[in-house]
């Protein structure tokens, strides 16, 4: 073995997160950098920098039990409904938002113990074809704003059809409802793999 081969043995090599993750995060940064939003410009890039960094890191065998039980997703639909009736810009609602979402961010990055990516399930390619549609509808209304934080009825985006609904107290409940008990779901999915959060059966 050459000098030059144990030289490149030795060299820590950087290693690239696999995903769409980091190029996503990326780009809404740039996004937002254009819509001069340097709270959101902080979290993405921030949140890209955070994942390639534990990529770097050597992730030892950790318990892969994360709010176990099937209560979590009503709970969190209960939750989600309070925070909406406190109004979604209320100081409130921010602090909840931050302190759980630096606890999430935490529990994903420390699980799984086995990071193997599992085949993608069937009909993958039909969800990813309706996400970047939705992608693209998102990016076209948003460039036919004349501001950028004034919506364009003629095209507008989700955001701006969902204004309706947020404004009304019921529907404003009901969707953070759902967005809580969503939360949570993928929250217990990015933790533990995907696998089964039930306890293992005991010997009959």
């Amino acid at each position: 073995m050459d000098t030059a081969t144990e030289i490149d043995q030795t060299r820590p090599r950087v290693r690239i997160p696999r995903g769409p993750a980091v190029p996503i995060l990326l780009l809404a940064g740039v996004v937002h950098i254009v819509r001069q939003n340097l709270l959101d410009v902080l979290v993405f890039f921030g949140t890209a920098l955070v994942i390639v960094i534990d990529a770097q890191l050597r992730h030892r065998g950790r318990s892969m039990r994360i709010l176990p039980g099937r209560g979590w997703l009503p709970a969190a639909a209960v939750g989600g409904a309070l925070l909406g009736l406190a109004g979604l810009g209320s100081p409130v609602v921010k602090v909840v938002l931050a302190v759980v979402g630096v606890a999430s961010m935490v529990v994903v990055l420390r699980g799984p113990a086995d990071r193997t990516e599992p085949a993608l399930p069937p009909g993958w390619r039909a969800w990813a074809t309706v996400a970047v549609a939705i992608a693209v509808w998102e990016l076209l209304a948003w460039l036919s704003q004349d501001d950028p934080d004034v919506g364009n009825p003629d095209h507008p985006t989700l955001s701006t059809l969902a204004d309706p609904v947020l404004a009304s107290t019921l529907g404003r409940a009901l969707m953070c409802a759902a967005w809580a008990a969503g939360f949570v779901w993928l929250l217990r999915a990015l933790a533990t793999g995907g696998a089964d959060h039930r306890p293992p059966p005991g010997p009959d």
